[in-house]
């Protein structure tokens, strides 16, 4: 599957999100893909699952002050509470994913899944780097 996501148009009440120095959209039209594969296990009624996506981050800039915040208020400056920098995504976000499915009865449907998730971005203050896993678990009864 491809995408493309406009949040360049994002809007609240008609105005949209910009750099208030700049004017730039603060959000930026992403392009993501996911695809994956299912294969059922002959002779057993069990599907073994896998699939990635590639999500890159639609947030372009990162609200910084609560980083740095101290060391400015230590040196003397002003605390900017609308200081937000651009952010270069040097490792876009992915997603891993692998599961099985069983049907245990012709009624009961049994699912797992392990999916991970990494990505990262920087500015000249702070790197956002992001690494989450989970374990998806499931129950289906059909009446």
């Amino acid at each position: 599957e491809f995408a493309y996501i406009g949040w360049g148009e994002a809007a609240v009440n008609r105005r949209r999100f910009r750099d208030t120095r700049t004017s730039e959209p603060i959000f930026d039209g992403v392009f993501e893909y996911r695809a994956g594969l299912e294969f059922s296990v002959p002779r057993l009624p069990v599907q073994l699952r896998a699939g990635y996506a590639h999500r890159p981050y639609a947030l372009e800039y990162l609200q910084v002050e609560r980083i740095d915040y101290r060391d400015k208020y230590e040196r003397g400056y002003r605390y900017d509470s609308d200081r937000i920098e651009k952010a270069e995504s040097t490792k876009q976000r992915r997603q891993i994913a692998v599961g099985a499915g069983a049907e245990v009865t012709s009624n009961l449907l049994i699912n797992a899944a392990y999916v991970h998730t990494a990505g990262e971005r920087v500015t000249e203050v702070l790197k956002d780097e992001r690494t989450s896993s989970r374990f998806v678990f499931g129950v289906s009864y059909r009446f």
